[in-house]
């Protein structure tokens, strides 16, 4: 018995079955291109629908796109990679969905998008990344679409931050979304944190700026006359208030010089307007012998010129000008003559 060979023979749509030398007649099969499929191989080739591809030749059937892909029309070889700031998360999709605010994809062919982490935020949809919250500002929450401003007495320092901090004692920060606190100014404090002012030192106290106490006062004495420069009752380096402290014949207590325009006993009435004053030669105090210095002033008690005569009766000057009260110092003014007697 002779060996009988089996093939199949292509030809405009019809195949032959040649079984030895007799050649049988079949029905026509598709040879379908990528993109297409005949269910059967026995129906014309049809495209793959949007969302499904087939990447081999005379496939029966199309496959769906993973998620992270799509094919947006029909007979698709192969599906598209979602691009970043978008995503596709099932199966046969067609298009890919931008990432809603507060998240993003970085990468192509995303399946999901990512939240945003605490200290970011992404405002618009399709970002591919999150933007740092800025300095003075916070966000504490993931998948958020904005920053929150720091309220007054506390600051961010530097981006990214999730919560805003209070500012320290000594410092204070009055406005919102501030980035850093100020010093209290000398001679303020605070002691607590969060706070938006500074308080005044009580009296007789002091602080250098961003104190969070005060102390008492060390008066400075510059010029070293027992008369420091701050209002204590008592400090160390003085008492009471010098008001030169770089003059040491300036200070509370000090003589009243009544025409160089100093208030040198600090009363706060320099010159005449100072009751030592008020009787001077300067400030128009009366000068009874008439020997250039006010009473009140004048250590010789003589008498006005022109009453004292001689024996004569000449007219003796009485102007004791060393007051030792001695006559032979006495000055004879007579006509044509002066000298002691």
């Amino acid at each position: 018995m002779a060996l009988q060979k089996k093939f199949t023979c292509w030809t405009s749509g019809i195949f032959l079955i040649l079984m030895g030398t007799a050649a049988v007649p079949a029905r026509a099969q598709f040879l379908c291109e990528p993109g297409t499929v005949s269910p059967s191989g026995l129906q014309p080739c049809s495209d793959c629908p949007p969302g499904t591809f087939q990447p081999d030749s005379g496939e029966s059937s199309c496959i769906p796109c993973s998620p992270g892909r799509f094919a947006p029309t029909p007979g698709a070889a192969v599906c598209i990679l979602c691009a970043p700031g978008t995503f596709a998360s099932n199966p046969g999709q067609q298009s890919c969905q931008q990432c809603q605010t507060g998240t993003f994809a970085a990468a192509p062919g995303s399946n999901a998008c990512q939240p945003c982490v605490p200290g970011s935020y992404a405002a618009t949809p399709g970002q591919t990344q999150c933007d740092l919250c800025e300095a003075g500002t916070a966000q504490p929450q993931s998948a958020a679409d904005e920053c929150v401003e720091c309220s007054p007495g506390y600051f961010a320092g530097s981006p990214g931050q999730q919560l805003c901090v209070a500012c320290p004692p000594g410092k204070i920060q009055p406005l919102p979304g501030s980035a850093l606190c100020e010093d209290c100014p000398e001679d303020t404090f605070q002691n607590q944190s969060g706070q938006i002012e500074c308080l005044l030192c009580p009296s007789c106290e002091t602080s250098p700026a961003g104190s969070s106490m005060c102390s008492l006062a060390d008066c400075m004495d510059i010029d070293m006359d027992g008369f420091g420069q701050f209002g204590c009752p008592t400090c160390t380096g003085g008492t009471a208030i010098d008001c030169d402290d770089f003059d040491d014949t300036t200070y509370p207590g000090a003589p009243e010089i009544c025409d160089d325009l100093i208030d040198n006993d600090c009363d706060f009435a320099p010159d005449c307007a100072d009751p030592e004053c008020a009787l001077t030669q300067v400030c128009g105090g009366p000068d009874s012998d008439g020997d250039g210095v006010v009473d009140i002033d004048d250590v010789c008690n003589n008498t006005p010129p022109g009453l004292a005569v001689d024996a004569a009766g000449r007219p003796l000057g009485d102007i004791d000008h060393d007051c030792d009260t001695d006559l032979a110092d006495f000055q004879l003014f007579a006509s044509g003559f002066s000298g002691p007697l």
